[in-house]
């Protein structure tokens, strides 16, 4: 073996090795990244030296954990911590969690049971992207914020939005899957006026995001970027039932707000009325 060769051979280890101890510590079955000084725990990514997510199929994280002595309270599920982790079926998450980040549970395909902390107040982008065996879902009553793209992918077909959430980024859920939408009442920054089964923002009067059975009211004055539009992954699973009426009133239209939206070779067409 010649020189390149051996330091050729010592980066691939050392890489192997980055892989296998990429967290701070593994209590349980479960690997954390901590924070030393205010003693709080992330759930990070668990893999094997090829790259493989390896946890359990029922993941019960727990509230705080004991390591080296020292006792860490889990406080978040850090990004892409079961990322394409295809066993996993269940996971329960306790009331120390706080936020679920960036592709948390990104194209976990089995996951079909999630129990989210009643103390959650952000989910990330992508969070639950493409987990296409969730069919229910219970937002916290401490939920502020909803990431992009957060539960795009699975197959609920009702949402309700808690009063206590302020920000909502982007295209969050399927239209074409979703059948109700509903705003829960005192919320300050989004409605569901006249039940339109569509997420309005209240100050400004457009309409967010919408649904296979939204109507929209006459009071909206714009329809949002992406408003109706679906993930690539289910546009030919279910449309539209029929076509959506923009009332005469509405002022502008954003951009791709039917994108993705077919039913075999159908594409579906917005109306206006006069």
């Amino acid at each position: 073996m010649n020189q390149i060769e051996k330091i050729l051979l010592l980066w691939i280890i050392s890489l192997i090795s980055l892989t296998c101890i990429a967290h701070d510590a593994e209590v349980d079955g479960i690997c954390y990244n901590l924070n030393y000084d205010t003693k709080e725990a992330s759930v990070t990514n668990k893999v094997n030296n090829r790259g493989v997510a390896t946890y359990s199929e029922k993941v019960i994280i727990p509230s705080s954990i004991i390591y080296n002595g020292e006792k860490y309270h889990v406080t978040s599920i850090g990004d892409s911590a079961f990322y394409r982790c295809n066993d996993i079926k269940s996971v329960v998450i306790p009331n120390s969690v706080k936020s679920i980040e960036n592709d948390a549970f990104n194209f976990c395909r089995n996951l079909t049971s999630v129990k989210i902390s009643k103390k959650v107040e952000r989910i990330g982008n992508d969070a639950f992207y493409c987990c296409s065996k969730i069919e229910s879902i219970i937002l916290p009553k401490s939920l502020k914020s909803i990431g992009e793209g957060a539960f795009v992918g699975c197959t609920f077909t009702k949402i309700t939005i808690p009063k206590s959430v302020t920000n909502i980024e982007g295209c969050p859920f399927n239209s074409s899957i979703l059948t109700s939408i509903v705003v829960e009442k005192g919320n300050n920054v989004y409605d569901s006026r006249n039940n339109c089964n569509a997420i309005i923002r209240t100050e400004t009067n457009e309409l967010i995001k919408g649904c296979t059975t939204t109507k929209i009211p006459d009071t909206v004055t714009r329809i949002g970027d992406y408003a109706f539009a679906d993930s690539y992954e289910l546009s030919e699973v279910r449309g539209f039932s029929k076509n959506i009426m923009i009332p005469g009133v509405t002022h502008t239209v954003g951009a791709g707000i039917f994108q993705h939206c077919q039913q075999g070779n159908s594409i579906f067409y917005m109306n206006f009325a006069e």
